[in-house]
């Protein structure tokens, strides 16, 4: 209990840090959802305009909704073991 109550003290100390590496994760995150927006959404209108590649960006959407499954199972798995 001392070390969780310590990493409040830590985190009061260094506050500073604390603050400037939130701001930097922040910025990161904003820059690399601008950067996939400016990619995905006119690519998403030009291929609905066309109405071509439904098959390839539903497939694309499938599988990246499985991996995160597949790989909790598959973390899950080698725990028990």
């Amino acid at each position: 209990m001392s070390t969780f109550l310590k990493s409040f003290t830590f985190m009061g100390d260094q506050l500073s840090l604390l603050l400037d590496k939130t701001g930097q994760h922040l910025w990161m995150c904003a820059v690399v959802i601008a950067d996939s927006l400016l990619v995905a959404v006119p690519l998403g209108l030009w291929l609905g305009h066309l109405h071509k590649g439904e098959f390839l960006t539903t497939s694309i959407s499938n599988i990246g909704r499985a991996l995160p499954n597949l790989a909790s199972s598959r973390s899950a798995s080698a725990s028990s073991a």
